[in-house]
């Protein structure tokens, strides 16, 4: 799996092209993906893509943020912010794995910043630990300007009701 995810920054030089190749197949092939840790080499090569060969990383990112495994879903959290792809991360913000919905965030909290406090905000009301300490972590972030954040005084509110409701 390290070998796998070394991959990813191999670039897009012509010396490259059988390595993207094969990252390719290994996506692609979802074969055994079912089975019990199958799916660690296509999450993993998804993600390596995503650095590669963000064309090809992109037209196969769908079938991993639609997949029935969590892991897969996380992975493609992970290669969605690799390729800038808000619109999958938002979605899988909102998936019902806290798992995947921390990766997703971590993700947005990179690219948005504090564009999508709404979307920390809404997460600190979830069970799972990993996606209320993402969101808070998104949260707690300082933004450039009082004008940045879309929802100050939301955001310190629902932080508050975390705080009681975990405490």
């Amino acid at each position: 799996l390290t070998a796998i995810d070394l991959l990813g920054s191999c670039g897009q030089s012509p010396e490259a092209s059988d390595v993207i190749d094969r990252l390719e197949r290994t996506v692609n092939d979802l074969s055994g993906a079912g089975s019990p840790r199958g799916w660690h080499r296509n999450a993993h090569a998804i993600v390596a893509l995503a650095s590669a060969a963000p064309d090809k990383a992109k037209a196969a990112l769908p079938q991993f943020a639609g997949s029935t495994l969590w892991p897969m879903r996380m992975y493609a959290a992970r290669a969605a912010a690799i390729l800038k792809d808000t619109a999958t991360l938002e979605k899988l913000a909102a998936d019902g794995d806290d798992n995947v919905c921390e990766a997703a965030i971590d993700g947005l909290s990179t690219l948005e910043k504090h564009d999508a406090d709404l979307i920390y905000t809404a997460a600190l009301g979830r069970r799972g630990y990993q996606a209320i300490r993402a969101a808070a972590r998104a949260l707690a972030t300082p933004p450039a300007s009082a004008a940045a954040s879309a929802a100050p005084a939301a955001a310190l509110a629902a932080l508050k009701a975390t705080l009681q409701r975990l405490d």
